[in-house]
C-alpha cells in the first residue's frame, strides 16, 4: 500500500482547499506548519528524508515535525498528490491520496491506521486523531471523486467566506479592544527598537512592506522578542523558549478563538501568551474574535 520511495506527481487534490481543510481539521497545534509559512530548514530536512525535490507542480502544503527536539526527520508532509512520513526508526513511506479507497483509513485503539499500517504520532491526543482521521477521508475522497461523499465533520473551505479588512479598520478594532494598555503599542506610536526587533523575528512570515498596526511586548526588558503584532493580513506572536508563528485572518474563525487562562489566548488550537496586565488575554481574545467575525461572511 505505501511507498518507501519518491515516484512521479500527478496533482489529485486542489492545493487551497488542501490547505483550508487541514487547517480547519488540525488547526495551529504546536509543530504544525501550512504553506507558504514552511520553515525552510524543516522542509529541507523532511524533503531530504523522503527524497523530494518540492517545486511549484508539486509544493509541500503541510508538514508536521514529530521530533523532540524540532529536527523534522520524523512526521509527516502532505503535497496535492501524496501523504508522506516517517515514525520513529523506521523507514519513510508514502501514499498517493488517488490510491486508496476511503474505507482505507480507520480509527482504532487511539490510532489512525492507513491500509492497516498504524501512522502513529507522538502525543496527539483522541480527539486530534480523530480530526486526522476525518481530514485524510476527505482528502482521499477529493482525489478519486470531485463529487464524492463529503465527511459533514469537515466544513467546506467556500462554507466561510473570507474578505480582507482594510488596515484602518484593523487599526480601528485595535484600538477599540486594546488601547490603553501599557505593553500593547499602536500605529504610528510604535518604538522603533521594538518594531524592527519584532520585524526581524517574524521576517520568514511577515512582508517587508506590510504594515504592523498593534504590537503587544511581553517580554520583561522590553526587547519585543515575545509577544504579538497584527497586521491588516495577520497575526505573529512567540512564545517565551518557542519558534515564531503566525496565523493569517482568512484561516481565522470567530469559533477558533478562545481566552484559555488570565494570560493564554488560543487561536485553532495554537496558544498565544500575553502579560496578565488589564485583562489582556480578554480583551486579545474578543480583538480576534471581532477581526474573524469581519472577515468572514
Amino acid at each position: 500500500m505505501a511507498e518507501p520511495a519518491a515516484a512521479g506527481y500527478n496533482q489529485s487534490v486542489d492545493p487551497e482547499e488542501l490547505i483550508t481543510l487541514a487547517r480547519r481539521q488540525l488547526g495551529m497545534m504546536e509543530a504544525m506548519y501550512y504553506a507558504p509559512l514552511l520553515p525552510a530548514d524543516k522542509l529541507e530536512t523532511m524533503c531530504a528524508v523522503h527524497g523530494l525535490e518540492p517545486s511549484a507542480r508539486e509544493p509541500v502544503l503541510v508538514l508536521y515535525d514529530d521530533t523532540v527536539f524540532g529536527g523534522a526527520r520524523e512526521g509527516f508532509i502532505m503535497t496535492p498528490a501524496r501523504l508522506l512520513w516517517k515514525r520513529f526508526v523506521e523507514e519513510p513511506r508514502q501514499v498517493r491520496w488517488a490510491d486508496l479507497s476511503a474505507s482505507s483509513v480507520t480509527f482504532e485503539e487511539s490510532q489512525v491506521l492507513l491500509g492497516g499500517e498504524p501512522l502513529s504520532l507522538t502525543n496527539w491526543q483522541t480527539d486530534a486523531l480523530r480530526r486526522l482521521a476525518d481530514l485524510l477521508t476527505e482528502l482521499i475522497c477529493r482525489a478519486g471523486d470531485r463529487h464524492a461523499f463529503r465527511s459533514a465533520s469537515i466544513p467546506s473551505p467556500r462554507g466561510d467566506r473570507p474578505r480582507r479588512l482594510s488596515s484602518e479598520r484593523v487599526l480601528e478594532l485595535c484600538q477599540e479592544h486594546l488601547g490603553g494598555v501599557s505593553d500593547v503599542f499602536l500605529s504610528p506610536e510604535i518604538p522603533e527598537r521594538k518594531l524592527a526587533n519584532a520585524r526581524e523575528l517574524h521576517a520568514e512570515h511577515l512582508g517587508r512592506k506590510e504594515q504592523v498596526l498593534a504590537l503587544h511586548d511581553n517580554t520583561l526588558l522590553g526587547g519585543a522578542k515575545d509577544g504579538y503584532i497584527i497586521t491588516s493580513e495577520q497575526i505573529c506572536w512567540r512564545n517565551t523558549f518557542s519558534d515564531p508563528r503566525s496565523a493569517q485572518w482568512r484561516y481565522v474563525l470567530e469559533r477558533e478563538v478562545e481566552r484559555t487562562s488570565k494570560m493564554v489566548v488560543t487561536v485553532a488550537g495554537a496558544e498565544i501568551w500575553v502579560s496578565s496586565l488589564a485583562d489582556l488575554a480578554e480583551r486579545t481574545a474578543a480583538l480576534l474574535k471581532a477581526i474573524a467575525q469581519e472577515g468572514h461572511w
